[in-house]
C-alpha cells in the first residue's frame, strides 16, 4: 500500500484546537469534535472509499463535513453516508459578495504584481461568472501568466475552455519553473478540457498530431486515479512541449 506523505500540519488558532492537515493540496481541518475535508471531490476514488470507512468507524464520536465543487465526482457509497446541503445565493447575497470580492481580487492582483488595464474589466468578468469565484480566479491566473502579468479587455473574449493558441505559445516559450507554477496553480481539469476540446486546431503535421493524441489519451486514462492531478498535468505539459 502506498503511504501518502503529509505536506504540512498547521494550527489555525492560538488554542491549537483547529489543525489543518495538507495532503497533496487537499486540506482536512481537524477540530476537537469534528473533521472537515475540503475539496472532497478532488480525492481519488480509492481515497474516497477510505474516507467512507473512516466515517463508518468514527461517526459516533466525530462529525464529518465534506465540501465539494462537483458533487457528481463523489462516489455513491460516500454520498449515502452524508446529508447533501446545496448552497445557493439570492440577489442581495450576490450584490454584497461582489463588493467584497472586487476589493479582494484587486488586492490579489497587486500582490501578484499583475496589472489590470481597467477595473471595469474585472467587474465584467465577475458579472459573467459569479458565484463561481474559483473560475474567476483561475481565469485571472491563467490569462495573466500567458499575457505577461497584464489583464486587459481580451480576457472577456477568451472562450470558456481557454485560449488554446495562447496556451500553446505560453508552453512553447516557458521555462520548466514557469510550467511547474502553471500546473500547480491552475485547474488541471480545465487545462485538460481545453487541450482535448481544441485538438482540431493542432497544425503540427499528421505524425506529430497523432503522437500528441496518443500522449493525451495516455494521461487522460490515469487522470481520475492518480494521487496528484497537478503532477499528472505537469508531466503531460512537459511531454506536450517536446512537440512544439
Amino acid at each position: 500500500m502506498k503511504v501518502l506523505k503529509v505536506k504540512r500540519i498547521t494550527k489555525l488558532n492560538k488554542t491549537g484546537k483547529v489543525v489543518n492537515i495538507n495532503v497533496l493540496k487537499n486540506h482536512t481541518f481537524v477540530t476537537k469534535s469534528g473533521i472537515v475535508t475540503h475539496n472532497c471531490d478532488g480525492l481519488t476514488k480509492i481515497a474516497q472509499q477510505g474516507l467512507r470507512n473512516i466515517i463508518e468507524e468514527y461517526s459516533n464520536n466525530l462529525r464529518f463535513i465534506c465540501t465539494a465543487n462537483f458533487p457528481s465526482e463523489i462516489i455513491d457509497p460516500l454520498k449515502s453516508r452524508l446529508q447533501t446541503i446545496d448552497f445557493s445565493f439570492n440577489t442581495a447575497d450576490k450584490k454584497e459578495m461582489s463588493k467584497q470580492l472586487f476589493k479582494r481580487l484587486l488586492m490579489i492582483l497587486r500582490n501578484e504584481n499583475t496589472t489590470i488595464t481597467d477595473p471595469k474589466i474585472l467587474g465584467s468578468l465577475m458579472q459573467t461568472h459569479l458565484p463561481d469565484i474559483r473560475h474567476i480566479i483561475k481565469s485571472l491566473q491563467t490569462y495573466g501568466m500567458q499575457n505577461g502579468n497584464v489583464i486587459d479587455e481580451n480576457i472577456l473574449t477568451v472562450k470558456n475552455d481557454g485560449d488554446f493558441n495562447s496556451f500553446i505559445a505560453f508552453v512553447k516559450k516557458s521555462t520548466y519553473e514557469d510550467l511547474v507554477k502553471f500546473a500547480y496553480e491552475c485547474s488541471p481539469e480545465s487545462i485538460l478540457d481545453m487541450i482535448t476540446n481544441n485538438l482540431g486546431e493542432l497544425t503540427l503535421g499528421h505524425d506529430k498530431n497523432l503522437e500528441i493524441i496518443n500522449l493525451i489519451n495516455h494521461f487522460d486514462r490515469g487522470f481520475s486515479m492518480c494521487l496528484s492531478k497537478q503532477t499528472n498535468m505537469l508531466a503531460l505539459i512537459m511531454n506536450f512541449k517536446k512537440y512544439l
